[in-house]
Parts: C-alpha cells; sequence; structure tokens
C-alpha cells in the first residue's frame, strides 16, 4: 500500500492518523494494513491496539480482534471500552471455558493491583512519596506540638503508600512481562497429548479462546485451559498477547 521509504519517512503518528481516517470512511481492511505497518516498526500503544481490534472486528476476525483488544488491555487495564468490546467479542466464541474457583479475596486483590497500569501505580507513588518529604519537612522543621503529631501520621501514612503504590507498579510490570497468555486465531484446532502431530487427540478448541502457555518444545506450545485442561498445539496456530 504504500513503500518503505514511505514508511521510514512518516512518523507512527501520521500512519496513525491514516489509518483512523480510514476506518472513519469504513474501510477497514486499509485501516488493518495502516496499524500493522506501524507496530511491525516497533511502535505500540493501548489506542493503536484498541483500534486494530475495532478493524479486525467490523470485517469478522473475531480472533483477532480479541487478540488485539487483550493487548490492549494490557497496557490499559482500566479501560471501560476496550473492556467492553473484548466481552462484545467474547459472545462470538464457540468456547466456554469454565475457571477453576479461587478465594475471593485473592482475586479481588489481582484485580485491585491490575485495575491501573503500572505507570499509573508508579505515578501514585511519585506523588505520595513528594507529599511524604513535605510532610516530614514540616515535622522537622515546625514548633507546634499538635502541627507535629497530625504530620507524623500524615508523613507515615503517605510513606506506607509510596512503598505499596510502587511495589503495586512493580507486580503489574511483571504481570505484562510474564503474562503467557494467548489467543487461538485457527477457527478450531485439535489440541495434542504430546508434542507430535501423531499423538492422541484431545479436545478441540475454537478460534478466539484465550490459553496459558505453559512450555514450549520445538514448535508446538503447551497450553492450559481455565478449568484446568491440558494439551499441546502448534505455534502457528495461536499467538501470544504480550508479543509485543
Amino acid at each position: 500500500m504504500f513503500s518503505h521509504e514511505y514508511m521510514m519517512s512518516s512518523s507512527p503518528e501520521k500512519v496513525v492518523k491514516l489509518g483512523n481516517e480510514a476506518y472513519s470512511n469504513k474501510n477497514y481492511e486499509k485501516a488493518i494494513s495502516y496499524y500493522k505497518t506501524v507496530i511491525d516498526s516497533g511502535y505500540s500503544s493501548a489506542e493503536l491496539f484498541y483500534n486494530l481490534g475495532n478493524s479486525y472486528f467490523k470485517t469478522h476476525q473475531i480472533p483477532r480482534a480479541i487478540l488485539y483488544y487483550e493487548k490492549a488491555k494490557l497496557l490499559a487495564p482500566n479501560d471501560e471500552d476496550i473492556q467492553y468490546n473484548l466481552e462484545l467479542a467474547r459472545t462470538h466464541v464457540v468456547d466456554k471455558i469454565e475457571q477453576l474457583p479461587e478465594i475471593a479475596l485473592v482475586v479481588w486483590w489481582k484485580n485491585f493491583i491490575r485495575s491501573l497500569s503500572s505507570s499509573r501505580w508508579a505515578s501514585i507513588g511519585i506523588v505520595s512519596f513528594i507529599i511524604f518529604l513535605v510532610l516530614l519537612g514540616i515535622y522537622l522543621f515546625t514548633t507546634s506540638g499538635s502541627i507535629k503529631k497530625w504530620t507524623f501520621w500524615l508523613s507515615l501514612l503517605f510513606f506506607l503508600s509510596t512503598i505499596f503504590t510502587i511495589s503495586f507498579a512493580f507486580k503489574q510490570k511483571n504481570y505484562i512481562i510474564r503474562n503467557h497468555q494467548a489467543v487461538i486465531l485457527t477457527p478450531s484446532v485439535t489440541i495434542k497429548g504430546s508434542p507430535d502431530k501423531n499423538s492422541t487427540d484431545l479436545f478441540i478448541l475454537h478460534g478466539g479462546t484465550k490459553v496459558m502457555v505453559e512450555d514450549r518444545v520445538g514448535e508446538w506450545y503447551e497450553i492450559k485451559l481455565t478449568d484446568g485442561s491440558k494439551g499441546w498445539i502448534p505455534m502457528d496456530e495461536l499467538e501470544e498477547i504480550n508479543d509485543l
């Protein structure tokens, strides 16, 4: 659609704008081409993945729409539009995998940490630390007993806030880095009992289903479903969400 030389001379923002214009004109295939070219050049953002997911959804390529909504969600976990469109796309997935029960408190804690991006948690931590320093300065230099009392407890509160929010930032960052989930892209695939095409057939999965990648042997991935089922699948049948 456009040459490599054109891409080298154009900023990612300019090509994304062309993609947005193509999308607005309902030329979704052209929009996909623009967005993919930007991604292939090494640029990524939640908005870009979201727009590409929308374009795939409009062209009824549901598995790829889910893949890019999931990528967008990793970078912007609290975005309501991304979550809504992801849930909408999931209604088209054939496989309905039940999830093994987890302790409610553990689920709540994970969701709380993942409710904000690592950069947002880090920003909160930096602001908390600055407030802590200000309060500490007031505590050290004031002569008022009541002010010392309040600034001591408030500074302690913001110091603890700094520790927790920075730790949340690292946890969220590690979650993204170590996220080994993937999305099935082909219409259907038979999951095998071992990394061999002649091995036992275990079950069938369909496009759009999200799986956890547990291991790799050659050109095969060992995957795990939320219900605990495991098996082996050829690598070219799926794509990892965190392949950023």
